[in-house]
């Protein structure tokens, strides 16, 4: 068998600038994921640690690292390293989902999307956990924002999408609306104005987002507002009463409407884009927006 890598991507086009991504069946039967890059192919096992590698018979660096706090034990810069090896490698995996959910929505395969999509975020919160930890472990401030902006842009984007795709159209106007409130806390903590934040593309998108599907849906107030409105009101029974709808859920889950519109991601701000709007603007103590965490982005 030939090693020459033009065989796998001699077939498989990716113009200048854009990410490409697709699903294949790997030698022992597991589906995996191929992430397309300039010179070559990354593949990733589609759960758990992307590489598949166990680290101190763990199943991830986090693992160990978790473990090792709890028991009082030393974190080695060894373990540091390797914990960012893992940001890295999550937030390649996050990209490939997330490209291969849009592919599936082209496809109005939104079953498929769906599973994707939540892999997305699910590693989305990956990213955000072992960026925590590190930011601990290296006593970094939060004026070094790294990666968080892009991925808290992207976790309500795509939240909001996979809610749509599950016709629970309420929480996905939360999604985009929670998010753009916890990104533009991020910039405000590290010396953006309100009106910088006002003219952030991320948090443009994400309440575009919102009021287009509030528009759209016929929903000028979500549960969470409604619930908010009775308790002002002191109107303790109709809180009660939503509080069970929200925790159940019911209210919101609705089968997708047959012209199901679910944000593309061509119309949101790419990663380059979103990182490039404040760089210059958050680098006061060396780290810039994009931050030296962001090598896979």
């Amino acid at each position: 068998m030939s090693l020459d890598l033009d065989q796998i991507m001699c077939d498989w086009e990716c113009a200048a600038g854009e990410i490409s991504a697709r699903s294949v069946q790997g030698v022992d039967g597991r589906e995996v994921l191929q992430l397309r890059i300039e010179l070559g192919v990354l593949q990733m096992f589609l759960d758990g640690r992307p590489d598949g590698v166990r680290y101190h018979d763990l199943p991830s660096a986090f693992d160990f690292v978790a473990r090792a706090r709890r028991a009082g034990d030393e974190v080695s810069d060894t373990d540091v390293r390797e914990l960012e090896r893992e940001i890295t490698q999550y937030n390649y995996r996050r990209l490939a989902l997330a490209v291969i959910a849009e592919d599936a929505l082209r496809r109005e395969e939104h079953d498929h999307a769906g599973r994707q999509l939540m892999r997305a975020v699910r590693d989305i919160d990956q990213c955000l956990r072992r960026i925590g930890v590190v930011d601990e472990l290296r006593q970094r401030g939060r004026e070094q924002v790294g990666l968080r902006p892009t991925l808290l842009f992207n976790r309500g984007r795509l939240a909001s999408q996979l809610r749509i795709v599950q016709g629970r159209y309420d929480e996905a106007i939360s999604e985009a609306e929670r998010a753009a409130g916890t990104l533009e806390e991020l910039l405000q903590s590290v010396g953006l104005d309100s009106e910088q934040c006002d003219d952030d593309p991320g948090i443009q998108y994400l309440r575009q987002l919102a009021a287009r599907l509030r528009k759209q849906y016929a929903i000028p107030q979500t549960l969470q507002e409604q619930l908010d409105a009775a308790i002002e009101n002191e109107d303790f029974e109709t809180a009660a009463r939503l509080r069970e709808r929200i925790r159940s859920g019911r209210a919101a889950i609705r089968p997708p409407a047959a012209d199901l519109d679910v944000p593309r991601e061509e119309f949101a701000p790419t990663d380059a884009e979103f990182f490039s709007e404040y760089g210059d603007d958050c680098d006061d103590d060396g780290g810039s927006y994009g931050g030296d965490d962001d090598e896979g982005r």
